[in-house]
Formats: structure tokens, sequence, C-alpha cells
């Protein structure tokens, strides 16, 4: 198996969210689709940031101890997706070596790095990615399928 680049193991066309999107709307995109990183897009589909599932849930608990759980929904659909995601630092492409996004996790420990083309989210490599590629590698090491 021949895995150089973060296109070998990225998830293409990943979910996202316009920045004009609420976080209930985000917290409902990320239980129905069971993802934990949600890239925030503006109208022309460029990435200006992501939303993680820690952040998400830290967002609601705060909700939850301020204004009550049956209050969350309500709450949530006043808090825009651009008061709590994260900005974009860095981007991967598709040609980025797994190399170099293996030192970008242990580096910065993000555990999602967006690939971009001219802006645009074309996919998402996690670091579950890797976990996953790794098992992969030992897994055919040892000629256990």
């Amino acid at each position: 198996m021949s895995m150089n680049t973060v296109a070998d193991i990225m998830t293409s066309n990943p979910i996202t969210i316009e920045q004009s999107a609420d976080m209930h709307q985000a917290r409902e995109r990320m239980r129905r689709h069971d993802i934990r990183h949600l890239p925030v897009v503006d109208s022309g589909g460029q990435i200006v940031g992501i939303l993680t599932h820690r952040a998400v849930l830290n967002h609601a608990l705060k909700l939850i101890n301020r204004y009550g759980l049956e209050q969350l929904d309500l709450q949530e659909s006043r808090t825009a997706v651009t008061e709590i995601m994260q900005p974009i630092t860095l981007a991967a492409t598709t040609e980025m070596t797994l190399i170099e996004a293996g030192r970008f996790f242990v580096d910065h420990k993000h555990a999602c790095l967006p690939v971009l083309e001219e802006g645009s989210v074309v996919g998402v490599v996690t670091s579950m990615d890797f976990v996953k590629l790794s098992l992969r590698l030992l897994l055919e090491r040892d000629g256990i399928h």
C-alpha cells in the first residue's frame, strides 16, 4: 500500500456549514452526520473557520448551566457559528505529505486539518485518519486482514 499524501487518507467533500448558520443548526448537523469537525464556509464556499465537537459541547454546557436544558435549542439558535468556530491557522493541500500533516498534528495538538484548493474545502484529514492508517499498516505488516 502506497500512502504518501493527505489525499490518500482524507475524507473528500466533507459536510460544511455556512457562516450565517447558528449553533443549533451546527450541533444538529454534526449529530445527524456523526462528525466531530465541521468546516465553516462563506457564501462563496471559501473556508472561514472550523467548529469542533468539543467547542460545540462546551458551548452547549455553558448554555444549559445558564438557562437550563429546556432553553438550549433557543439559546443556541441565538448564537452564530462564527462566535464559537476556530479560525483557520493552517490548512493542507491534497499534495501535502503525510509526514508534514503528521508533524502538524503532533506540533499543534489539533485533531483536524482542512484540505483546501483555492480556498475551498475539498477534504478534511483528522488525527483519527492517522490512527486508522497506522492500524492498517501494522495489520498489513503482520499479515493480518
